[in-house]
């Protein structure tokens, strides 16, 4: 393995999200970026949503698919900075074009590797201590997407709070951009062998 390879990170995982949902991960770090997977599940046991999100090599975020109970989306900023994409559903496609956002980002609510991402993403605009605001695609359980605008503090290396509207969020990152580990949570190498 050349060092290049020892830096990439390849783990799977499994934890509780705030809502008390089962989620199933993965982070594979490739030659062009990073691709997480996710699959949550709710208490019942219900597919709450499956999703792949892949990101470029600085973090920025390229591509987003989820399948869900309200349908399918595909989701991903075009070389202009414009939102695009589509969801189908049982009655048919609708697709999107939700404007430029610079720089694309992305806010996958609920989604411990969705807010891990945004978070590594951020680091490059907010230092350790300070905040700003941004605009973000905000994309629901039921995939509705939107643009709001999101109030970012960056309190520590590794702790972000996330503010749009009332709701208040507080997202803790784990080494690497992995989500943080929980008390319930265990994680694998991805790599056979290990």
């Amino acid at each position: 393995m050349s060092s290049r390879d020892a830096a990439r990170v390849r783990l799977a995982g499994h934890d509780r999200d705030r809502l008390g949902r089962d989620v199933t991960w993965t982070i594979a770090d490739g030659e062009r970026g990073r691709r997480w997977r996710e699959v949550t599940v709710d208490p019942a046991g219900v597919l709450v949503r499956s999703l792949t999100l892949e990101t470029g090599r600085g973090g920025q975020w390229l591509r987003l698919e989820i399948a869900a109970a309200a349908g399918l989306l595909s989701l991903h900023p075009d070389r202009d900075g414009a939102v695009r994409g589509n969801i189908v559903a049982g009655d048919g496609i609708r697709h999107l074009d939700l404007g430029a956002l610079d720089p694309p980002l992305v806010d996958i609510r609920g989604s411990l590797v969705g807010e891990a991402a945004l978070c590594r993403a951020l680091e490059r605009l907010v230092p350790a201590g300070q905040g700003t605001a941004t605009r973000v695609a905000r994309v629901e359980d039921d995939l509705s997407v939107t643009i709001v605008e999101l109030a970012v503090e960056r309190r520590d290396a590794r702790t972000w709070e996330l503010t749009d509207g009332e709701d208040v969020r507080t997202i803790a990152v784990g080494e690497l951009g992995r989500p943080a580990t929980g008390p319930s949570s265990v994680e694998w190498p991805l790599e056979t062998g290990s």
